[in-house]
């Protein structure tokens, strides 16, 4: 879907290709450990830079016959979109499993996010558009595998174009990004970003050589993202390599001191070693910096409202929406603290403000079901 949307990025005019989930955060869940030996990243072959851009013969095949002729640049990155995702054409599917270049992204016809911006970028490259990755802030998204939590974060494309116009394309997996922040990254960002997703999931594999050489791949080209080091701490942790992931951790803070999964990791460090006092600090940092996120503040509103607090709920959701005020879920949950308490006109309120902010059409009728019911509940007792 093309949209025209608001843009924070200074004065360039994109078309924002919105793809999905990717570049991983780790957490360790639990104080279990691997071996203690090291790895052997000699043996590990690593795909170069130049290899994640490349295009084979099908691809410049079919924007030669699709894309080359349109001369309008609006036009053309519409139908390289329309190429990839229509199903008529390529019809490739989002894919959360691996992280794959641009020629593996077509030849399988699916990928995840930093996927998907390699293929659109090498084909818009071979189009003559001006088209590069983008970096989009989405709220926390956690899950857990085995002792791990991975934290998502989204890479997508973005095309410049010569209007005056912002012209976003979302799918219905990823919501709108009228509120999201966004900000364009170098090349070398978005090749640091595949070798980290590489990394993680050749991690979460227990391919620890593989997976350390991609990770030093990543630090290697960007060796100022905090996440880069995180993730390597986590990986000298599970080989219980305790001194390397401490710095690992220190490092990752030095690049950014509010990096959670950091202090949260170097926390659970400093408890399972006996530091207790070093543990108490981190955790300490950890909470005041929760306790800014709203997206934090929401999961505690609804913690309350599983405990029957249902005022200490509203708080919580209150100073969410004070703090990111663009956010359809934070007025879902002051619509249930509202409801619970019996104030139906300010629950009626929230719904309403839930569904005006809900870009996904899922959410929208979620939310206009649960708010015509309320609407019958109200008139029934008037």
């Amino acid at each position: 879907m093309i949209q025209r949307v608001m843009s924070e990025i200074k004065r360039l005019r994109l078309l924002v290709l919105l793809l999905t989930v990717s570049v991983t955060g780790l957490n360790y869940h639990a104080a279990s450990s691997s071996s203690d030996e090291g790895v052997n990243r000699a043996n590990t072959t690593l795909i170069e830079n130049d290899e994640i851009l490349k295009l084979n013969a099908e691809m410049r095949g079919m924007v030669d016959l699709y894309i080359k002729p349109i001369n309008d640049e609006e036009r053309r990155a519409q139908a390289l979109y329309d190429l990839m995702f229509g199903s008529d054409k390529l019809a490739i599917r989002y894919d959360n499993s691996n992280t794959k270049t641009a020629i593996e992204t077509i030849e399988s016809r699916s990928g995840n996010c930093i996927s998907l911006a390699n293929a659109f970028i090498a084909m818009g490259r071979y189009a003559d558009l001006d088209v590069g990755y983008l970096h989009v802030d989405v709220p926390d998204d956690w899950q857990r595998e085995s002792d791990l939590y991975y934290q998502f974060r989204h890479i997508s494309a973005a095309v410049r174009i010569p209007s005056n116009e912002t012209l976003g394309i979302e799918f219905d997996w990823m919501g709108g990004m009228n509120s999201a922040r966004t900000r364009l990254l170098t090349d070398e960002h978005g090749f640091s970003a595949f070798y980290s997703n590489r990394g993680v999931e050749l991690l979460m594999q227990d391919d620890m050589d593989a997976a350390m050489a991609h990770m030093l791949r990543a630090i290697e080209i960007d060796p100022d993202n905090s996440n880069n080091w995180t993730n390597l701490g986590v990986a000298y942790r599970r080989l219980n390599q305790l001194d390397k992931a401490e710095h690992a951790y220190q490092q990752a803070l030095r690049r950014n001191r509010s990096d959670l999964s950091a202090l949260n990791n170097l926390a659970i460090l400093y408890q399972m070693t006996g530091k207790t006092k070093d543990a108490e600090k981190y955790s300490k940092k950890l909470e005041r910096y929760r306790r800014k996120n709203p997206y934090y503040m929401i999961e505690l509103s609804k913690q309350e409202i599983e405990k029957g607090h249902y005022s200490k709920a509203l708080r919580w959701a209150k100073r969410a929406i004070k703090k990111h005020s663009g956010e359809h879920e934070f007025y879902y949950v002051a619509a249930k603290a509202y409801a619970y308490l019996g104030d139906t006109d300010k629950a009626m309120l929230h719904l309403e403000l839930a569904e005006e902010y809900a870009h996904q059409s899922l959410n929208r009728d979620r939310y206009s079901r649960k708010l015509e019911l309320l609407r019958d509940m109200h008139k029934s007792e008037n």
